[in-house]
């Protein structure tokens, strides 16, 4: 996002706010015109305890008042509308803070469509790769030769319900679960549940690695939904390399299966629903570069960057 802002202003790096309180008396009090907050939501909690801290909470709001004085406008990006591993009881709490700091912040962005009207919508943009190595052989991909596979893709913990797709997963399609380990246990847990069908890339694979098994699959899918995420990293993922997405429900999910063509995204309210989607899927609807690009390309982050903005 730095270079899209690149495009039509002036990026700085915020050095800390003596050195922003300096530079403003320094160039005869001259304010910034904006200043971007990224991950407000996590600041409000204990760094040990994961805990909604009053103290921690009580320096972001100081922070944030001090901020003001030397920028114009402060914008906030939302990216989770609660922190991961909030305490349940603390959630009110939290989303109280955090309309606060959005009533002091000028712009509160959102990368999901399904905010636009309650935050300023601007798309998250769509990763860029290299070009990887033409030989390059995942060792987890030699059983699927052939086959045609679908792909869980992510951190492999327990919230993302990949115990409950294999339960009803059919038993005449190959599935591929690949990511980072992030519960040992879990993991040897699936193992040992897993059929012939179900295949695991259970490690850190790397960039070329992900792209590759993304790649060459036949859609990626999400069995996981949380209360408290805006979107998923694992879509946009997907669709920088043209992948369909299977998934559970939510309201960022169902707005993307509403404004992409049809067959691009196919949503369930359960996962019973997203292992049917998968054994209806049809592979001849390709996604389109040019419907990915205007969706979610640079032209339209920018353009959509400088209305938030008020910039035209």
């Amino acid at each position: 996002m730095i270079q899209l802002h690149s495009s039509f202003a002036e990026v700085v790096p915020f050095e800390g706010f003596y050195k922003a309180l300096k530079t403003m008396v320094a160039r005869g009090f001259k304010r910034n015109d904006f200043s971007v907050i990224n991950w407000l939501e996590t600041e409000c909690l204990d760094r040990v305890t994961k805990r909604f801290s009053l103290t921690r909470a009580a320096s972001l709001l100081v922070k944030l008042l001090v901020l003001k004085v030397v920028t114009k406008n402060i914008v906030m990006v939302v990216h989770n509308y609660y922190p991961h591993g909030a305490a349940t009881s603390d959630i009110p709490r939290i989303l109280r803070f955090m309309r606060l700091m959005e009533k002091l912040s000028d712009v509160v962005i959102s990368h999901s469509g399904a905010d636009a009207g309650r935050y300023e919508y601007v798309p998250h943009p769509l990763y860029q790769f290299k070009s990887g190595p033409p030989s390059l052989q995942v060792p987890e991909l030699v059983p699927l030769q052939g086959k045609p596979y679908f792909i869980v893709f992510g951190r492999i913990m327990p919230y993302k319900n990949v115990h409950e797709l294999m339960k009803v997963w059919p038993s005449d399609m190959q599935l591929l679960i690949a990511g980072i380990v992030g519960d040992e246990a879990y993991v040897e847990e699936l193992r040992e549940q897993a059929s012939d069908n179900i295949h695991f890339a259970a490690r850190e694979l790397s960039d070329d690695e992900a792209k590759l098994v993304v790649e060459q699959s036949q859609a990626v899918i999400i069995c996981h939904a949380e209360d408290n995420v805006v979107v998923s990293g694992t879509f946009f993922f997907a669709m920088s390399l043209k992948k369909h997405v299977i998934a559970l429900e939510t309201p960022f999910m169902a707005w993307a299966a509403h404004s992409l063509p049809e067959g691009y995204v196919a949503v369930s309210p359960d996962v019973a629903g997203v292992a049917k989607a998968a054994a209806e899927f049809r592979p001849e609807i390709a996604i389109q570069p040019t419907i990915a690009e205007a969706h979610f390309g640079d032209t339209v982050i920018t353009d959509a960057l400088k209305k938030a903005y008020r910039l035209h």
